[in-house]
């Protein structure tokens, strides 16, 4: 594993949106005008600068971390192969954050022996439950202003090797959540798993509490001719026995 850049340019990099974006809203030359007369104007300009600036620090930031980039596939996930590769072009992947959307480099493994193709993370862990939200409006029989949300959690490791000293190194979380039905966050996790990949994951685990709409929403989500494997209880336990990551400890 090792880091994409090194501070010097980070730095660089990040000084340089700035110093666009702050150009635009305070031009250097004392001959351009400002532009706006009122106190909204300012705020609509200064948030210009934000969206310019804060996804690329996240970019940056990310890019600083010594396992951004593996440097070796394991095994196969399809056929248990080691004759596998990474691929040489990386693609980039942009992704919504909480400060606007962000580009991150995402790395593809193939196998020599079957010719399939996977992710080199290799473990996905998903997780989901629900919280409550107060709103203004009242909801329901009971009068209540309080509202259920829902909440999906992906994040992608380089596995362990089952001890304290080499756990399991996160490297990209993404979320997903909406005050919708079940259905619906059913149809954001499916959109969201393929999206990070996990028919392509060595490893996928499931993290929730089996509430009375988790279960059911595994269930529905669950055929691997669809796209979305590993969310069926039965798969996650056959992934967890090692019958598809070859015994390796997670």
């Amino acid at each position: 594993m090792s880091a994409l850049t090194n501070r010097r340019e980070a730095r660089e990099r990040a000084l340089a949106t700035f110093h666009a974006a702050l150009d635009r809203i305070i031009p250097p030359d004392e001959s351009i005008s400002l532009k706006g007369s009122k106190f909204v104007d300012f705020e609509d300009q200064v948030e210009e600068v934000v969206q310019a600036v804060l996804p690329t620090l996240l970019e940056e930031r990310a890019a600083l971390e010594d396992n951004a980039q593996v440097t070796g596939a394991s095994r196969c996930p399809h056929c248990g192969s080691d004759r596998v590769y990474l691929e040489k072009q990386a693609t980039q992947a942009e992704r919504l954050s909480r400060h606007g959307p962000v580009v991150i480099r995402e790395q593809g493994a193939r196998c020599r022996g079957c010719g399939g193709s996977f992710s080199p993370s290799g473990l996905l862990v998903i997780g989901m439950d629900g919280g409550r939200v107060q709103t203004r409006e009242k909801q329901g029989g009971n009068d209540s202003r309080w509202r259920e949300d829902k909440v999906l959690t992906i994040t992608s490791y380089l596995p362990g090797d089952g001890t304290r000293e080499h756990p399991p190194t996160p490297l990209v979380t993404t979320y997903a959540a909406t005050m919708g039905d079940t259905e619906s966050f059913g149809h954001l996790v499916r959109i969201e798993a393929e999206r990070r990949g996990i028919d392509r994951a060595r490893t996928v685990l499931v993290v929730a509490d089996g509430g009375n709409w988790i279960d059911p929403l595994c269930r529905r989500e669950k055929s691997p001719s669809d796209g979305l494997p590993g969310l069926s209880q039965e798969r996650l336990a056959d992934r967890l026995r090692g019958d598809r990551v070859g015994g390796e400890a997670i």
